[in-house]
């Protein structure tokens, strides 16, 4: 079968869950003799700005990768340029072009960042070739890629156009991000970045002026759009609305928990085919379980990036400790987080003697780091549309608390293998660490279930191939009657 996957980026040019799933789903079904090719935007070069396409090999992946896109993404701070995420004219130039070259046989989009949604419309409408994309975020229907508001509540709204403004409001004009990313990418790979690591703020800020300079000509030669002629509250509603219609027209759409396919039904309509797979990715495979009894205090609490943003629980993390302390139950605990920590509530969490930091980790070392860890904290506040961490931590053994948020309730499961806060507030996660502190036995007993169910918890990556290939032979045998 010869398939092409549509994403954003590669590894290590950036990292996390989605592009982690994206490419060793990609692996795999090339040991299982696909032929796959990776239609992407990438990465970003300093000094020019003209947009190229880049065909090259990654093992025996073919990347095409559009080199300086003219779409600025900006993960969760969204974007100044609503109106490019539904319609960008060179992009499309360069997607024919590779649909012509290749005529996959079935197409398979991750994530559509720095790529517009008129993408949908070319696959289906002049190509007229199966289509499934995974819902990996919520990007389509929202810049932010979350559905949360900056007033911090997980947002359903459809009058939007306001809204998305303020959420977008620190969306970068430029593409500076991208280009220091590019850069680091490289000197990471020539093994010198640290050598000049300590001249990197003159370097990037050199960069950084000599693209502004080329920024505003940069947008509008391509886009032969005037900026002063959009009204940008207007065309993020326009970008829901095209979105919504461009959604109902793929095959068929993937949630990764029934929780997402419940939000886009909301969005969608229930009449609109959803189904649930939920993912899986290789390095679950190099984690060890261990067993957990003889508990002694302190409880060794863990969590992995939830103190990274606000989204990811760091505010809920720092009203639990403070609850934790005024009730005089958290000389109990010891909280370890790794992972970045948000700089507005780094001085005030780092100030509780309990709390262990040890910054950034390594994939790699999951093994090592979650040894002696008793119980893994889930504290994210937005519908997380999966979250890899949790199977990370059941992996190891460890039981979970988990908010009642989106994906996590897939793995989190009262009684088999952790605890639910329901409320997702800070009062119920305070709650039910005092419940544990009050009998260490539990942990014990998840994590002998753990272990016991842990073939049935981790999916392994050829049964996820398994599914996805019997997905693909079934829309392609559909297109075929």
């Amino acid at each position: 079968m010869k398939i092409l996957h549509i994403g954003w980026g590669f590894q290590p040019w950036r990292g996390g869950g989605l592009i982690e799933y994206a490419e060793d789903l990609m692996e795999i079904q090339h040991m299982n003799g696909y032929e796959v090719h990776y239609f992407f935007a990438g990465r970003h070069y300093p000094f020019f700005s003209r947009t190229t396409l880049k065909k090259w090999g990654k093992g025996k992946i073919w990347m095409h990768e559009i080199i300086n896109s003219p779409i600025i993404h900006a993960g969760d701070q969204g974007t100044v340029r609503p109106d490019l995420d539904i319609h960008e004219p060179v992009s499309e130039i360069l997607f024919r072009q590779v649909l012509l070259e290749l005529s996959p046989e079935v197409i398979h989009i991750h994530e559509l960042a720095g790529l517009p949604s008129s993408l949908i419309e070319i696959i289906k409408s002049e190509f007229n070739i199966p289509l499934v994309m995974t819902l990996a975020d919520y990007f389509l229907l929202c810049p932010t890629l979350k559905l949360f508001t900056s007033a911090q509540k997980n947002c359903a709204d459809e009058d939007i156009g306001n809204k998305c403004s303020v959420c977008c409001s620190l969306a970068p004009k430029h593409r500076s991000h991208l280009i220091r990313q590019t850069v680091v990418y490289f000197l990471i790979k020539l093994g010198v970045y640290k050598t000049i690591k300590a001249a990197q703020k003159l370097f990037f800020k050199l960069i950084q002026d000599m693209n502004s300079q080329n920024a505003a000509r940069h947008n509008t030669r391509r886009t032969n759009m005037k900026s002063e002629l959009i009204d940008i509250s207007n065309t993020f509603q326009r970008r829901r609305q095209i979105n919504t219609a461009r959604l109902k027209k793929i095959d068929l759409l993937i949630a990764r928990s029934r929780k997402v396919r419940e939000i886009y039904h909301y969005f969608l309509g229930n009449d609109k085919d959803i189904f649930v797979v939920q993912p899986t990715v290789k390095h679950l495979d190099s984690i060890t379980p261990c067993v957990i009894n003889d508990i002694k205090y302190p409880i060794q609490a863990v969590t992995l990036n939830g103190c990274a943003s606000v989204p990811k629980g760091a505010k809920l993390m720092l009203d639990t400790l403070n609850l934790l302390k005024t009730r005089g139950t958290i000389k109990y605990l010891q909280f370890h987080v790794f992972g970045t920590i948000i700089e507005d509530f780094e001085q005030e969490i780092l100030s509780f003697k309990e709390v262990i930091y040890h910054g950034k980790y390594n994939l790699r070392s999951l093994d090592t780091i979650l040894e002696g860890m008793h119980i893994g904290i889930i504290p994210s506040v937005w519908e997380e549309v999966f979250g890899y961490i949790g199977l990370e931590l059941l992996a190891k053994g460890i039981p979970l608390i988990g908010n009642k948020k989106g994906g996590i309730t897939e793995y989190t499961v009262e009684q088999k293998t952790g605890f639910i806060n329901c409320s997702s507030t800070a009062e119920e996660m305070a709650d039910i660490l005092a419940k544990i502190i009050n009998n260490p036995q539990l942990i014990s007993t998840l994590n002998a279930e753990i272990i016991k169910n842990r073939h049935n918890i981790i999916k392994t990556m050829a049964a996820h191939f398994n599914e996805m290939d019997d997905i693909y032979n079934k829309l392609i045998l559909k297109k075929e009657i």
